[in-house]
């Protein structure tokens, strides 16, 4: 009686409250108990969920301000946001950037330069992809200035935002998200930016990578390499952590990392930020249920294979030295040959420019599908070896390994792909469980879980240089998620994500778009 009264009492306003903050799937199920709430769910169901905005204007601290500003909405409390700015403006004034955040409810934001920016123009109501453009009367590369934001609310997940500039800050996170991560029905899933512009922050990053695999076998982790227009001397990470009642950044990682600490935000070089997101306690599936993904992962790679397979005969370190050929079955035939000679011949008979750098994929096992070949740039040494520019030392090929020459598909098979992976991504994602999932009451659905919004990370070589055309893989996004609010993104110097789709395997890709798709209702 007393339970009865209690529930008939209930303020609606802290219904409201409350409602306001669980997850999804708990959200549909509110809807069932009674009328009141049913309103309460579909009023919040309209709520903004994800938010985007982009800008071009020269001056940074009015696009920053421009981008904030077209991201307040009324009762939107974010507590995640993504920021991409291109390298090339005169001045990345963090204090700016500090005092707009300072604004907004306490959130985790994680974000880098890039030499393009990918946003989504809220006056068009169209995606942009801003890249450098090629001027007509020299024919050099002329530089963009944009700013891209996205600010989210995730209900019932707990994030956390890290910045990473050793390998000790990488065991403290890895705690930090274990501690969390006590129950297998918890899902986790990562965002990582990270600024690598020498060999060390390359393979620290790799390190990252395969940690976060190793420690969180069924988690996603996406991301992207911070890239910019003149190469090097101005990419940047950017970190921001606000919490508490006062607003101020905490410095989640030792203590010991560039204090953020009363300031809001930091710009760092060398660095990676990390953006851990993992399902809150109440919105852990029942015992013996799939937990279900937070983010999900999509990952285009348009790559076609040139010349025959061959099989790894002799290796030293990430070299490959001799090699040879295979057979339709995939078996190894013939005499071996050095590898740098092999390369030599394909580039011979498809016409390639057999000085430059080539795009290898390596397997490791005889006649693979074309989704297991790990993606390396190789580069013809004097010794007659092909070195393989890798991003974990554990990834150095085996003997008896497969060696493929890749290259990049025409423009338009290149479109089909990214269009095929986002439908399947459509299909993967409708079989989890508490996604798609329609919600009855006596026979009528109250609500359905879809894309809210999304992150995209693309590669540099991509856009309008490979397509012929701009936008083509923020438009394909859009199509294939009509009612989402808007992608954010950047153009990298390297992608992070699932080695293909489905794959709980992370790697650093080349030449790819991988997405991160956002779940709202």
């Amino acid at each position: 009686l007393c339970w009865r009264m209690a529930s008939v009492f209930l303020s609606q306003d802290i219904a409201f409250v409350v409602l306001r903050f669980v997850d999804v799937r708990s959200l549909a199920l509110a809807g069932c108990v009674c009328k009141s709430w049913k309103e309460h769910v579909d009023f919040l169901s309209q709520l903004p969920q994800w938010i985007t905005a982009y800008s071009n204007e020269p001056n940074f601290e009015d696009a920053i301000k421009t981008v904030f500003a077209r991201c307040s909405a009324p009762s939107f409390r974010p507590n995640v946001a993504f920021l991409f700015v291109s390298d090339t403006y005169a001045k990345l004034d963090e204090d700016v950037i500090a005092s707009e955040i300072a604004k907004l409810p306490p959130l985790h934001l994680g974000g880098c330069t890039g030499s393009g920016i990918i946003g989504y123009d809220q006056d068009q109501k169209k995606p942009v992809e801003a890249e450098p453009t090629q001027d007509d009367e020299d024919g050099m590369p002329r530089p963009v200035v944009a700013v891209s934001l996205a600010l989210a609310h995730v209900p019932s997940c707990d994030i956390d935002s890290f910045c990473i500039t050793d390998d000790e800050d990488l065991a403290d996170m890895v705690a930090a998200v274990k501690d969390k991560v006590k129950d297998s029905r918890r899902s986790v899933n990562f965002v990582v930016l990270a600024d690598a512009k020498t060999r060390a922050h390359h393979l620290r990053m790799g390190r990252l990578v395969q940690t976060l695999d190793e420690s969180f076998p069924n988690s996603e982790v996406t991301g992207g390499v911070a890239s910019g227009f003149h190469r090097s001397g101005t990419t940047r990470v950017l970190w921001g952590d606000k919490g508490g009642k006062d607003g101020a950044a905490m410095t989640k990682v030792g203590g010991k990392t560039p204090a953020a600490k009363g300031k809001g935000l930091v710009a760092l070089r060398g660095a990676c930020t990390v953006i851990s997101m993992v399902t809150a306690e109440e919105a852990m599936p029942a015992e013996g249920e799939e937990p279900s993904p937070l983010t999900y992962a999509s990952v285009a790679r348009s790559f076609s294979a040139i010349g025959p397979a061959f099989t790894v005969a002799a290796v030293e370190g990430p070299v490959i030295q001799m090699v040879r050929a295979q057979d339709d079955t995939g078996q190894a035939v013939g005499d071996e040959v050095a590898a740098g000679h092999a390369v030599r011949m394909v580039a011979q008979q498809v016409d390639l420019d057999e000085e430059c750098e080539v795009l290898c994929g390596v397997a490791a096992r005889p006649k693979p599908n074309s989704s297991e070949l790990r993606l390396h740039r190789g580069i013809l040494v004097d010794n007659g070896g092909l070195l393989l520019d890798l991003d974990r030392e554990q990834n150095v090929p085996q003997i008896g390994s497969t060696l493929q020459l890749m290259s990049d598909g025409n423009p338009r098979d290149m479109e089909t792909c990214v269009h095929e992976q986002l439908r399947w991504t459509q299909q993967l994602m409708s079989s989890k469980p508490g996604f798609g999932n329609r919600v009855v009451d006596g026979g009528r659905a109250l609500s359905k879980s879809m894309v809210r919004g999304g992150l995209l990370f693309s590669c540099c070589g991509r856009g309008a240089r490979c397509y012929g055309r701009p936008n083509v893989d923020s438009e394909a996004f859009q199509a294939a998620f009509p009612q989402s609010v808007g992608v954010c993104g950047f153009f990298c110097d390297g992608e992070i994500g699932p080695t293909h789709l489905g794959s709980k395997e992370t790697q650093l890709h080349g030449f790819t778009s991988v997405y991160t798709l956002f779940e709202g209702i």
